[in-house]
């Protein structure tokens, strides 16, 4: 008897399907000599949701901020 290989194709948009993964499932991508390898990662941890407050206080809290309002940003674009 033969053995049988699972084989996959490459798309257009340059996406393989992997037999028996999973949709969002990770893979790390070994080169070896010959070919390359394929190792599952483990999933992440679920991270829980952040609080309306937890939100706004990471907001102000952050260094993304403007130094200039709006209207001085706004002076410097094409706009009336």
């Amino acid at each position: 008897m033969i053995p049988r290989m699972k084989t996959t194709t490459i798309d257009s948009e340059h996406r393989a399907t992997i037999p028996g993964s999973v949709p969002h499932e990770r893979f790390w991508i070994i080169e070896e000599e010959n070919g390359y390898r394929l190792q599952r990662l483990p999933k992440p941890d679920k991270t829980t949701k952040l609080s309306r407050e937890d939100v706004i206080r990471a907001l102000h809290s952050s260094k993304l901020t403007f130094p200039r309002d709006w209207e001085e940003m706004r002076a410097d674009t094409r706009e009336p």
